[in-house]
């Protein structure tokens, strides 16, 4: 079974449950290497592709400590200054990410999933709890 098609919820439907303008996934490669899975939006694929070049973002940091990632403003971040670079700002700026688990698979499967919204500021400490329980 493709690692996309393991995703209890299909990620469209997680952005619109969770109010958040877009969501996405990243799963973790043979070599601990987070990838995009999946992303409602283009916007969301920037944000996963951007990650993976950098190798740094809330994703890779949430995925690292085994906690939710949250940022107001990803663009103004200093956590990854580079990361603005590679993002439009119309598009992305408040993140949340929390690490993801995938019931019933080898330990192997490990990944993060991400919410965005276009406006800073979008997330606030209920939505953390929120997402972690989804």
């Amino acid at each position: 079974m493709a690692r996309e098609a393991a995703l209890p919820v299909p990620i469209d439907r997680r952005s619109v449950i969770l109010r958040a303008q877009g969501a996405g996934a990243m799963l973790a490669d043979e070599h601990e290497v987070l990838r995009c899975a999946a992303a409602s939006d283009p916007p969301g694929r920037a944000l996963a592709t951007a990650q993976e070049h950098l190798r740094a973002g809330p994703a890779l940091d949430s995925f690292a400590t085994s906690l939710p990632v949250a940022t107001r403003d990803v663009t103004t971040d200093g956590r990854w200054p580079d990361l603005r670079h590679l993002l439009d700002r119309a598009t992305i700026r408040a993140v949340l990410s929390t690490p993801l688990t995938l019931p019933g698979h080898c330990t192997g499967w490990k990944a993060t999933h991400r919410l965005a919204q276009a406006m800073p500021g979008a997330f606030v400490q209920p939505s953390v709890g929120s997402v972690v329980r989804f």
